[in-house]
């Protein structure tokens, strides 16, 4: 099965990266292939929620807790087949609204955001092309949310050259608050020095010319702020040419967007829609409420691109009234996506409780994934790739504890 699945991606990748805009790829049951797809994108999205080092007492508080070659190792992604070339580092301007701590817990300007990544040679050929991928998380420092946002153009890359969606009716506007953490530096901190827009395209730029010869794509994936931060990198990307093959061919753009807030306005979705190398599939669920932030109110549109539309209620083994953040939890929209194939079958339920209590019955502990090592030990199977568990057990009848 696994042979013949990573045959068909081969062969069909373009329409998996939306190629006809996902056309009867998206019912019930989805197309098998592009929900594999789907689910590793966003496992890719995780390994940059899990590797994020929220200690706050930590000298490194916001940045990664390991060295981009030992990432997937440590946080037992496997074999993943891509080699990250760049860790991406986002910077917030100061807020006066928000409280952020004080001493040696101040949050910081800066923290790790993503990482830019390549597949080799191997994953290459399972692909059928190189990819090279952008990997966004969501919100994990308080400076990164924002109550207060407005619509403002994004400053131009490259002012001098064309934009290539040049020729709107009405001006495109997108988030204030997105467009800070993507265009802001912060020289004062180490790692704020450039911005992220900088940090993406010099990186990119030197892939796509070391890589003349064979098919490329480039797949941008986020979840929460991220997958507003990957839409607006997206777009920016394909607007300013960065895409732009050494033989002047654009390469194909896809955005994997999962549960993320508004991004711009109704001329930024005209816009980014009609781009021809660009390619964006939304995935909601209608009861994440950060989905329907900032709001329509203040002219912001509900989506951009193909939108595909998951839902939570009505499955037995979850909580029946889980809590507002764990609707938004990432492992949940990817347990639904592979559910549209068949339940159980691309996503494993204990990943259901990695970093929420989602489930009714506990087979693991809740938010298992901040107790590993104590209350549960965690490996990967090297053939399958399936997470493996093993409860642990502290009992006055065990002489270890007694």
């Amino acid at each position: 099965m696994a042979n013949r699945l990573a045959s068909s991606l081969a062969s069909k990748w373009k329409l998996v990266q939306g190629q006809t805009f996902w056309k009867g790829m998206l019912g019930n049951p989805m197309d098998e292939t592009l929900c594999q797809e789907l689910i590793r994108y966003g496992q890719h999205i995780q390994c940059v929620v899990d590797g994020f080092n929220e200690v706050k007492a930590s000298r490194w508080y916001g940045l990664c807790t390991h060295g981009k070659s030992q990432l997937f190792h440590k946080l037992q992604m496997g074999n993943t087949g891509y080699t990250i070339h760049k860790y991406i580092y986002g910077s917030t301007r100061d807020r006066p609204h928000l409280i952020t701590g004080t001493g040696t817990t101040r949050e910081p300007h800066t923290g790790w955001s993503g990482y830019l990544a390549m597949s080799n040679d191997q994953e290459s050929l399972r692909l059928g092309r190189r990819d090279i991928l952008l990997a966004f998380r969501g919100m994990e420092l308080s400076r990164e949310w924002s109550e207060i946002d407005s619509l403002l153009p994004l400053p131009r890359l490259y002012p001098a050259k064309p934009a290539v969606a040049a020729g709107s009716s009405s001006p495109v506007l997108v988030s204030d608050h997105v467009a800070s953490l993507y265009t802001h530096c912060y020289p004062d901190e180490e790692f704020g020095r450039t911005c992220v827009r900088d940090q993406i395209v010099s990186t990119l730029r030197g892939l796509i010319d070391a890589n003349r010869d064979g098919e490329m794509s480039i797949t941008v994936a986020g979840h929460s702020l991220g997958a507003a931060l990957a839409t607006l990198c997206a777009y920016d990307i394909v607007n300013e040419s960065v895409n732009a093959a050494p033989n002047g061919k654009m390469i194909p753009v896809t955005v994997f967007a999962i549960g993320g807030p508004q991004v711009g306005n109704y001329a930024l979705k005209v816009a980014a829609e009609g781009l021809q190398s660009l390619r964006v599939l939304t995935v909601v669920n209608p009861l994440d409420l950060v989905t329907k932030l900032p709001g329509n109110a203040l002219g912001f549109v509900s989506h951009i691109g193909v939108l595909l539309e998951v839902v939570h209620t009505g499955l037995a083994y979850l909580k029946h009234k889980p809590e507002d953040i764990a609707v938004h939890d990432l492992q949940l929209y990817l347990h639904l996506i592979g559910n549209k194939v068949e339940p159980f079958k691309y996503h494993q339920l204990e990943l259901l409780n990695k970093s929420a209590d989602l489930l009714v019955d506990p087979i693991v502990p809740p938010k298992w994934w901040y107790v590993r090592g104590v209350d549960v030990n965690v490996s990967v199977d090297e053939e399958t790739g399936k997470v493996c568990f093993k409860l642990t057990n502290v009992s006055p009848s065990d002489p270890e504890y007694s």
